[in-house]
């Protein structure tokens, strides 16, 4: 018996080898698709296809996230780098937010936080992923807001002027009333006040209204009647009863009854000879400039060093009697910056045109248009790849207070 069963396994040995190898061949397949070891990972023979099939054009896809965790501050950004067996990787890796409000990722693998929270953002191709948790933490830095259209220029001039201690009068003040200008000017090495520091717009009188001369600053007042049964801000005299001051107000007091019409006239020659100003600039120099302040009221058809600055126009339909420039925390416009319309999330179909700027349009913090041609796109989309694109838009009004707006645009 022995010796039969030890001569039927050699005669059907083969045999019964081969039907287990076909078994367990068999066992190790599942509808088909047989599991294989592809890079570092298990795939079924379907999935190692499709891995496989996404990456002909670019190499084998094998990778990993450098960095399993990164913290970025709000509107930073930050690039998550991979790890891979070839630099052409990259182009077949589809990268995604699980939050793209709170942290956005673009197809390059940058992050950028655009609020406080935590997202995990994940690298694709194929059935190959890896991921990395992002948290997004506040920016401490505040962007201090501006309250005025000036042009400013020299600071280190000046603030090495301000500490010298040679007892000299700090500023020197130009007046061009042709090109409604105000400029302030500084001294040199040499003691002369030769270095522009700040250019205002201004409204002079016209003709000789305002005379021309060289005259000196005697007098400042908080606030102060003025013809026409009127009031002006920062009023600082120079030449009799010719000052300078704020556009003027229908009561004494009470920063909410600004004439609009005559603000907006700013830059143009109708007051009755005094030097109107932004309320901003009337205060800067009441506040900066001491008495004994030499003024000089010139004409001509050239402008300042500096240039002569805009100034910001106030809609005569709203209900709002304020000067934009105005630093008084009552004012409506004290916490309003630059808004953006049509720039709004967006989907577009795969291979589609698409503008960044059609239909975008901005309004500065009084709600006046901003040209297009000051509003700064930073971002592309490529149509022909599916995935989510990240579009920032900024733009500054002439009181320098800017407004960012983000966009997703989505491609599929």
């Amino acid at each position: 018996m022995k010796k039969y069963v030890k001569n039927s396994f050699g005669r059907y040995g083969g045999v019964i080898v081969l039907v287990v190898f076909f078994v367990l061949l068999i066992s190790l397949s599942v509808g088909g698709a047989l599991y294989v070891f592809y890079g570092d990972q298990w795939f079924g023979r379907n999935q190692a296809d499709v891995v496989q099939t996404a990456n002909q054009d670019y190499g084998t896809c094998v990778f990993s996230i450098e960095t399993k965790s990164i913290k970025v501050k709000s509107n930073e950004r930050k690039t998550i780098k991979i790890k891979s067996n070839d630099e052409n990787a990259s182009k077949a890796i589809k990268w995604t937010s699980s939050d793209k409000n709170t942290a956005f990722v673009d197809q390059g693998g940058t992050v950028i936080g655009l609020k406080k929270g935590k997202v995990k953002i994940t690298a694709t191709a194929g059935y190959y992923s890896s991921t990395c948790d992002v948290q997004v933490t506040s920016n401490p830095t505040e962007v201090s807001k501006g309250y005025s259209t000036a042009f400013t220029a020299n600071e280190v001039t000046l603030k090495k002027n301000k500490n010298d201690g040679s007892g000299r009068n700090l500023y020197s003040i130009d007046v061009n009333r042709k090109k409604n200008c105000v400029t302030v000017y500084t001294y040199d090495k040499d003691g002369k006040y030769t270095v522009p520091v700040r250019a205002m717009i201004c409204s002079c009188g016209d003709g000789d209204n305002t005379p021309k001369g060289t005259f000196s600053i005697f007098v400042k007042n908080r606030w102060h009647p003025l013809f026409g049964d009127v009031y002006g801000q920062y009023v600082t005299g120079f030449n009799n009863d010719i000052l300078f001051h704020s556009v003027p107000y229908e009561k004494m007091n009470q920063p909410e009854t600004v004439e609009v019409q005559d603000y907006n006239g700013l830059g143009t020659s109708i007051s009755m000879g005094c030097v109107r100003l932004a309320v901003a600039d009337a205060k800067w120099i009441y506040e900066n400039c001491d008495f004994g302040t030499t003024v000089r009221v010139y004409e001509s058809d050239k402008d300042g060093p500096l240039g002569t600055p805009k100034s910001m126009k106030i809609n005569e339909n709203k209900t709002v009697y304020w000067d934009p420039t105005d630093n008084d925390k009552d004012n409506p416009y004290y916490s309003k910056a630059p808004t953006f319309t049509g720039a709004d999330n967006v989907t577009v179909e795969l291979g589609e045109y698409f503008d960044s700027m059609k239909n975008v349009s901005a309004k500065d913090t009084s709600g006046s248009s901003i040209d297009k041609s000051n509003i700064k796109v930073d971002g592309k989309v490529n149509t022909d790849k599916a995935g989510d694109y990240l579009i920032i838009y900024t733009v500054s009004d002439d009181m320098g207070r800017s407004t960012t707006q983000y966009r997703v645009v989505t491609v599929k």
